[in-house]
């Protein structure tokens, strides 16, 4: 789905300006969150159930997601990767590509809060 795209889009875009700005990523999406408060750009998690970080090493790190369907038991799922490309590619980026893998879809009960962890 197209909001699908543009929530992960706006959610990998802060986790990148997080790891320029910090040079490290976020450890929680607690610690994004706050940050991107900070840079007055507030990130909605309502959609997720939930969100994963997962630091692969010091220039690659992957978010695992549940994203709620309104009336529906089955959480769309996916994981999406921010992996450091080459010197020579990074003229129009921050110096990373997205690479996104969708999962499984799976049931989940519905909750009115997102599990960060």
């Amino acid at each position: 789905m197209v909001q699908d795209k543009e929530i992960l889009s706006m959610v990998a875009y802060m986790v990148q300006v997080f790891r320029v700005e910090k040079d490290r990523w976020p450890r929680q999406v607690s610690e994004l969150l706050v940050f991107s408060e900070q840079w007055d750009k507030p990130l909605d998690f309502s959609e997720f159930h939930t969100l994963v970080l997962q630091e692969e090493d010091k220039w690659n790190i992957a978010m695992e997601y549940a994203l709620l369907r309104k009336g529906k038991e089955l959480a769309v799922c996916g994981r999406l990767e921010l992996v450091r490309v080459s010197q020579s590619d990074q003229e129009m980026t921050f110096g990373w590509q997205t690479r996104h893998l969708p999962l499984p879809s799976r049931k989940v009960e519905s909750n009115v809060y997102c599990v960060v962890r």
